[in-house]
């Protein structure tokens, strides 16, 4: 017999009758736990040619503006969770402190923002070198790389940050809330952000790539590892010891771009900020041969 709406809004209110979140008394079908959330890195194999193997995050629209992603006009902080070897990525160690123009791009790469030739506006990227983290800025024939000191690739997870101070110029390097080094130079008070009218560009010039050098020079310049919490920001977020995070990275005010990686199959990569801004796209080493997620997580 089908009860009245009275009766119905007195169920409603009492407890065991499902309208206090619980099932109806006598439910089969109680609600079990709540999913578990999803937590993946993103994993890298060294290919380093044949533009695969990598993620590539657009810096502009398709209308040709600029992604939020496309930082460099301001003060800006680079920050992930890096986890590699030296065995996997053999490269030659650096000198602590200013090794010169553009030398990031010659170790074993992370992250690609780079133009070919000197850039309109500028460019900046991360390599590793006998796991010591190299991070450098150019702008047009100015630049200067700066080297730590610190091993990353010793096969546990290290954060990262980078900072580039656009008034004076000067570059840090922090592993894991130390500082490791730091360097001037003569991009001081220049903007180095892609400029979305930048002429006669490559073809990859227009992304920031992750995991590979994006001109695929010879011989390949590639990391092999796990990245994992991606977080681009126009300030300095780090400016003396600090510690290390604990837990995924969150939005604030100052977060240009942010990519978890903690999506389980295919190749979008999201950007858990300003609404999914700056999306990118994760190239496969080889279709369908290989999984680029991994459940080794630094948290």
């Amino acid at each position: 017999m089908r009860r009245s709406l009275a009766a119905l809004f007195a169920c409603s209110m009492a407890a065991g009758c499902g309208g206090d979140g619980t099932p109806p008394n006598g439910s089969i079908n109680p609600p079990g736990p709540p999913p578990a959330t999803l937590n993946f890195s993103m994993q890298f194999f060294g290919t380093g040619t044949g533009d695969i193997d990598r993620v590539k995050i657009p810096l502009l629209n398709s209308n040709g503006t600029a992604r939020l992603v496309n930082v460099g006009a301001t003060d800006f902080t680079l920050e992930f969770w890096i986890k590699g070897t030296k065995l996997d990525n053999p490269t030659i160690q650096c000198t602590t402190g200013a090794i010169g123009k553009d030398a990031w791009a010659t170790g074993a790469v992370v992250l690609d923002r780079d133009v070919l030739g000197d850039g309109d506006f500028g460019d900046f990227g991360v390599g590793l070198f006998g796991g010591q983290v190299a991070f450098g800025v150019t702008r047009s024939s100015g630049g200067q790389t700066v080297c730590g000191q610190r091993d990353v690739l010793d096969s546990s997870w290290h954060h990262v940050a980078l900072t580039r101070q656009r008034g004076n110029g000067e570059l840090k390097i922090f592993v894991d809330g130390a500082q490791d080094a730091s360097a001037f130079d003569v991009t001081a008070s220049q903007d180095v952000n892609y400029n979305p009218a930048h002429l006669n560009p490559d073809a990859n010039d227009p992304f920031l790539v992750l995991g590979a050098n994006k001109h695929d020079p010879a011989p390949p310049l590639a990391f092999k590892g796990l990245i994992d919490e991606l977080r681009v920001s126009t300030a300095l977020r780090y400016t003396a010891t600090f510690t290390r995070p604990s837990g995924s990275f969150v939005v604030d005010g100052n977060t240009a771009a942010l990519y978890h990686f903690d999506e389980s199959s295919g190749t979008d990569i999201l950007d858990a900020s300003n609404s999914n801004a700056s999306p990118g796209v994760l190239i496969p080493a080889a279709s369908g041969a290989v999984s680029h997620r991994s459940t080794d997580t630094p948290f």
